[in-house]
């Protein structure tokens, strides 16, 4: 399958970083370089050689999809490609601009509010655009200028410095995956085309369908001897050359059905139905079955670019949701019964649970699983951006708008799962929107007036208390109830008992796979740490902790001297996570009572629960410990 796969890029340092991620994971994939001018010609030889998907970045990826029929998957810019590139720009003067076409604007927007610097930032829609964006630089003073190929080449031609917004190797990965999956569903989109063939020639009756403009698409071999063709090719020919009935098919183009009609032809008589093809609401052509024994229901069809391109799959099942404690189990079990149902589901949870992973499960494991599942971050967009972005946009409905317009996300979802991720965050005056959407299952574009049917299953997650939200007026009433239908409490880490060893096991292994680290074991003393740990950030703080102590660790055993390298690590970075600071005595209390002979343990968890009056979560704190280490603490001493 990863023969079918090509990427093709115009900066040889991207290239030399994809040709290292693709040699480390054993893919057989093609990597081209290619200049501007050249990019089509490259692109167009490499699918003459079979590539079905290629990989691009930036604004070569924006150009491959103005011209091929294949789909073109991006390398993402990462706020770390940016950040590090402010900071090369720095260095040469602090008259800045960030030049890039719209799919990198949104992680330099990020950058750019984190830093609080005076950076001027500049989306590229087209390549035409280059010469009159830098010649406006030049005059504004501009010194510096951060992008891709394009950017750095024009900023040049220009008399501009320019610093490269390096690949990160992690967004090469990610492109590859993503390429995979779009793949994958590529051939059962195929597959389910040819089957569709298969069916029209297995049909017992006619079958023809035709286009917008009346010409015949398709029509099987039935179809062929009613109407006496033979033959004859008539793929693309005006409908009216065969069949006698126009008044009928003029009626169904124009939105109407028709069925058991009779119609006369060459001295005898014919039974029609004859039903449009709508597609948004607008005839797109029309099938007519002549002389048919079965009816043939025609399933709307989806627009195959726009969603294999997107990438909108959802990756993960309940089996993905590692750990074994009952509040987890109960958890999933929620999960897969609120799957077999199409109610909407209000996700609760902390920060880093993994409200994402369990939304995704919920539509693998529900019957939209072979549909679109599309993920959207109520809180990474500006509200006018966001409004765009969910339900779309007509030709000039705002300046920067696409010529033809734009699906939103709602319309991208069409027969699967949205998923609107810290749905707390939607600003007031688009929860009135999404309460319509809710309430008549349809949506009207941005500047638009045409009114679009949807069916959408709806997943919303938030780690906010929305009825507090409501009560402070934040929230609306209405869509809240409209959103909590079912409701599925994620558990936070801390109450998932023995899960945090399995998960840290889980962790450590993947990171010294991923770094090829060869760690061979955890020691228990590592796991004995971790389990007394508190873990603010959850399932995503153990993740990172792991990863951190994976890079630091030396040896082929991990052991708990790791795990501290790895968190005074952390507190080296900005004073952003508390959390680890806050920990730390409590982890050096939990080492020092482990630390010490049996016995002594013995006598100090005794006195610590005669202090705590039976209490083992009162006992746990006086200790230093969590109430797993306790609890294990006490089974291993025959407390």
């Amino acid at each position: 399958m990863d023969e079918s796969i090509a990427m093709l890029f115009t900066n040889r340092a991207t290239v030399i970083e994809a040709q290292r991620v693709v040699e480390r994971l054993g893919l057989k994939i093609k990597i081209r370089f290619s200049d501007h001018a050249g990019a089509r010609g490259a692109a167009e030889q490499l699918v003459e050689e079979g590539a079905r998907i290629i990989i691009s970045r930036g604004g070569v990826a924006n150009l491959l999809r103005g011209f091929l029929t294949i789909p073109v998957v991006a390398v993402e810019y990462r706020y770390g490609d940016f950040a590090q590139a402010i900071e090369n720009a720095s260095k040469i003067s602090k008259k800045i601009a960030i030049v890039s076409f719209n799919q990198g604007i949104h992680a330099a927007l990020r950058v750019e509010q984190y830093l609080g610097q005076g950076i001027k930032l500049i989306q590229i829609d087209d390549f035409s655009r280059f010469d009159q964006t830098m010649l406006q630089l030049c005059e504004e003073g501009i010194e510096v200028v951060i992008g891709g190929h394009s950017a750095q080449t024009f900023a040049r031609k220009h008399g501009l410095q320019s610093v490269p917004i390096m690949t990160d190797p992690h967004a090469i990965e990610t492109a590859i995956e993503e390429a995979r999956h779009t793949l994958t569903a590529l051939y059962q989109y195929e597959s389910k085309m040819q089957t569709i063939l298969a069916i029209l020639n297995c049909a017992p009756c006619g079958i023809i369908s035709i286009n917008r403009e009346g010409r015949i698409t398709n029509l099987n071999t039935i179809a062929r001897e009613i109407l006496g063709l033979g033959a004859q090719p008539v793929d693309g020919m005006h409908y009216n050359t065969v069949l006698p009935f126009p008044e009928i098919i003029e009626s169904a183009l124009a939105g109407r059905s028709f069925f058991r009609r009779v119609a006369e032809y060459r001295e005898s008589f014919l039974a029609v139905n004859c039903v449009p093809v709508l597609v948004d609401g607008a005839a797109e052509g029309a099938v007519i079955s002549l002389q048919g024994a079965h009816e043939i229901q025609i399933m709307e069809g989806k627009i195959r670019k726009q969603i294999l391109s997107g990438g909108h799959v959802a990756k993960n099942t309940l089996k993905s949701i590692i750990g074994s404690s009952e509040t987890l189990r109960q958890a999933k079990k929620m999960a897969f019964t609120y799957a077999s149902v199409d109610s909407t589901v209000l996700i609760t949870g902390e920060t880093g649970t993994g409200k994402e992973l369990f939304a995704q499960s919920i539509h693998n494991a529900s019957t939209r699983q072979k549909e679109p599942f599309v993920a959207v971050n109520c809180a990474a967009l500006p509200e006018a951006l966001l409004e765009s972005e969910l339900f779309g946009y007509e030709r000039g409905a705002f300046t920067g708008a696409r010529s033809d317009g734009k699906s939103g996300f709602f319309e991208i979802a069409h027969g699967g799962t949205i998923f609107l991720d810290e749905i707390g965050e939607l600003p007031v005056a688009l929860q009135a929107r999404l309460l319509r959407v809710l309430q008549e299952k349809e949506i009207v574009r941005v500047g638009g007036e045409k009114v679009i049917p949807i069916d959408v299953r709806v997943l919303a997650a938030t780690n906010r208390n929305l009825l507090d939200e409501v009560a402070k007026g934040n929230f609306r009433a209405d869509l809240y109830y409209r959103l909590s239908v079912l409701v599925l409490q994620i558990p936070p880490l801390r109450a998932r008992g023995g899960d945090i060893r399995e998960l840290a096991e889980y962790f450590i292994g993947q990171f010294s796979n991923k770094y090829t680290r060869g760690i061979r074991s955890i020691r228990e003393d590592a796991l004995t740490l971790l389990e007394s740990m508190p873990f603010p950030g959850n399932v995503r703080e153990l993740a990172n902790l792991a990863e951190r102590a994976v890079v630091l660790c030396q040896s082929a055993d991990l052991c708990a001297e790791d795990i501290r390298s790895a968190l005074v690590g952390g507190l080296k970075t900005p004073p952003e996570s508390p959390a680890v600071s806050a920990c730390l005595p409590r982890l050096r209390e939990a080492d020092r009572l482990l630390s010490l002979p049996a016995e002594e343990q013995r006598r100090r968890i005794t006195h610590a629960f005669e202090e705590a009056g039976g209490s083992q979560q009162l006992a746990a704190e006086i200790l230093g410990v969590s109430r797993t280490t306790l609890w294990r603490k006490r089974k291993e001493l025959g407390l």
